[in-house]
């Protein structure tokens, strides 16, 4: 539930998943499968109180295809004794017992929701009321013994069809023009929500094009620099002072930074135009994790931090692609070094979580911040975004590991507590045999 009104009466049920409510998801599931108004209920609502639940289910065109996309419903509360009063339903009971069923508009299949079930065993009167999406079935029996039953079997026969007649418009009303106005407001908003999209989208494409570009322009010069810096810096030109080489430490460590920001921007475009080239094979797990602590070792002394295996399951294969797999290793650990304080050590482990090979990265730094967990992977994400951040990076890392995983068949996902550290882990298929 994402949108309610009246906001006031209704923000309890903001937040609530209609699909994971096992009372209410099969009707759900039923109405975004067959396209048309489902009616629940009698209910008890989330935000207190009962009423009949009226959905219809919402979609959106696919930007260039003939395809549409479920987007949410349009959803009508009817409070279940104004809708009787209304139609004189309690002034009919003055003389009989009156019985409804039909529950989530199942008819006569449906539970009993109004009256007595014995009404139904011997009724004078049974009729039914057609709804959008169901029926409902009415029952009348005398409270007592009347005579001339023939003649209140008529009269009683004329009441219950202006009875149903009247619920019959009452319930049209409701379910038909309300939300034929809500949808009228929907599909205004739906209009200029797609107008807004496929500007966004337009704006999203220039914008990757502009740094695809300006990275590829970017990379050789570089390149160059970086070697000429590296070189320098190694004697290649006679012995420097030392004040000059302090200088040439600093600019040959920026210009790894920005050349690893350019590698970072590359991989992000390639990844969005699905031309990332993955050569996926048999793996043994442990000689990936072997490799991934050789490799970032030489970071983590240079941080003040040890990597370390603490527990290691034997004789586990991935299906994977190791220079993938060493990028994901690389931004895990690299972050988890980062932010962990100096002299302590990061925790990689790896075993086998259900047909899959789990492998984890934990830290000791201050944790993800609540503000920020649904932010984490998003590109440019990062949790500092001051100027004055002491762990710098690209903020392109963890967007980038997540899509190298997916496209091995994986997840990758954290669990952290603020101030207590966090560990990363990412799960790929294991292969057996």
């Amino acid at each position: 539930m994402t949108y309610v009104s009246n906001l006031e009466l209704n923000r309890t049920a903001l937040g609530h998943d209609l699909f994971a409510d096992p009372k209410r998801r099969h009707l759900v599931e039923q109405a975004v499968r067959d396209r048309r108004y489902i009616i629940a209920g009698p209910v008890d609502l989330i935000q207190g109180g009962q009423a009949i639940i009226a959905r219809r289910p919402l979609y959106l065109p696919r930007v260039g295809t003939a395809e549409e996309t479920f987007w949410g419903f349009a959803t009508v509360l009817i409070d279940v004794e104004p809708l009787l009063e209304d139609a004189g339903f309690f002034q009919l009971e003055k003389s009989l017992k009156l019985a409804i069923r039909g529950k989530d508009g199942r008819g006569a299949a449906g539970d009993i929701f109004y009256g007595d079930a014995a009404t139904f065993e011997a009724p004078l009167v049974v009729a039914t009321v057609v709804l959008p999406g169901g029926s409902w079935q009415i029952a009348a029996a005398f409270k007592t013994d009347h005579g001339h039953l023939a003649y209140h079997a008529v009269w009683l026969s004329l009441v219950t069809g202006i009875l149903v007649a009247v619920i019959s418009a009452i319930m049209t009303y409701i379910l038909s023009d309300r939300p034929r106005r809500l949808r009228e407001a929907v599909d205004k908003a739906t209009g200029e929500l797609q107008i807004a999209i496929a500007e966004a989208e337009r704006a999203n494409q220039a914008k990757t094009e502009f740094l695809g570009t300006m990275s590829h322009e970017l990379r050789t010069p570089l390149t160059s620099i970086a070697g000429a810096l590296g070189l320098t810096q190694g004697g290649a030109l006679g012995e420097l002072p030392q004040a000059a080489h302090e200088t040439l430490e600093i600019a040959y460590r920026n210009s790894r930074r920005l050349s690893n920001l350019i590698d970072d921007v590359l991989d992000l475009q390639k990844i969005e135009a699905g031309r990332m080239e993955f050569e996926l094979r048999p793996l043994d797990a442990g000689a990936v994790l072997d490799q991934a602590l050789e490799a970032n070792e030489p970071y983590g002394r240079q941080l003040g931090v040890r990597f370390e295996v603490v527990e290691r399951e034997l004789n586990l294969k991935v299906q994977g692609d190791p220079d993938r797999l060493m990028q994901v290793f690389a931004n895990l650990m690299s972050n988890a070094a980062k932010f962990s304080p100096l002299g302590s050590t990061v925790k990689l482990s790896m075993a086998r979580r259900d047909g899959f090979v789990r492998f984890s990265v934990s830290d000791n730094g201050p944790g993800i911040a609540p503000s920020f967990r649904d932010r984490i992977f998003e590109r440019f994400a990062q949790a500092d975004s001051s100027d004055t951040r002491s762990n710098s990076g690209t903020g392109l890392g963890l967007a980038i590991a997540l899509a190298i995983v997916e496209e091995h068949g994986g997840t990758l996902d954290f669990d952290s507590v603020p101030g207590a550290g966090a560990t990363f882990y990412f799960e790929i298929p294991e292969v057996v045999g």
